[in-house]
């Protein structure tokens, strides 16, 4: 059951992408493109929303600055780690 264990977002860049987790981190920054928004927990890892998928999120903005859990799989994209997240059952907060 190791794989169900919460991870800092620090820790998850360490293992093979593909795998899936639950990633633990603040969001520092929020980044809004025209296919959607990424939600940074780190300076090389953010949540990614699809604008597809912004009518299933009440705000996006309400994220920033929250301590948050993702759940899914997070995959190595350049240089950056994301999770893609389709709905906001993935996202819960942390105390």
């Amino acid at each position: 059951l190791d794989a169900y264990e919460v991870r800092n977002v620090a820790l998850i860049k360490a293992r093979q992408s593909g795998q899936w987790g639950r990633i633990s981190g603040k969001v520092g920054g929020l980044t809004r493109l025209q296919k959607g928004a990424k939600l940074w927990l780190d300076d090389d890892f953010y949540v990614w929303i699809s604008r597809k998928n912004f009518p299933y999120f009440q705000s996006i903005e309400n994220y920033r600055g929250r301590d948050i859990e993702v759940r899914g799989w997070p995959k190595k994209r350049g240089r950056y780690w994301s999770i893609n997240v389709i709905h906001p059952s993935q996202i819960l907060d942390q105390p």
